[in-house]
């Protein structure tokens, strides 16, 4: 994932986090959703428009598991760098 669709992501945390972690997201106006599959087109992760709160859900929680592997991948890539600069 490219660093700049990580940010675009970033803001959306809040339901990131409620959909990765307790199953459910609130709130997400049209505009929210619209960028999301912008968003998730780019990556991979595809949505059909459809009206289906559950189909959102699920692809909120999808896009959600992209984004906390990649944050993930970057808080480890920052910890080796910090820990070679400490040895070396």
């Amino acid at each position: 994932m490219k660093i700049t669709t990580f940010n675009r992501l970033r803001k959306y945390e809040p339901w990131l986090a409620t959909a990765h972690a307790a199953n459910y997201i609130r709130s997400l106006k049209m505009h929210q959703v619209e960028e999301l599959i912008e968003i998730g087109a780019e990556i991979g992760v595809n949505y059909k428009y459809n009206h289906c709160p559950k189909c959102v859900l699920d692809f909120v929680t999808k896009l959600a598991g992209k984004y906390y592997e990649q944050k993930k991948k970057m808080e480890e890539n920052r910890n080796a760098s910090k820990n070679k600069e400490t040895k070396g």
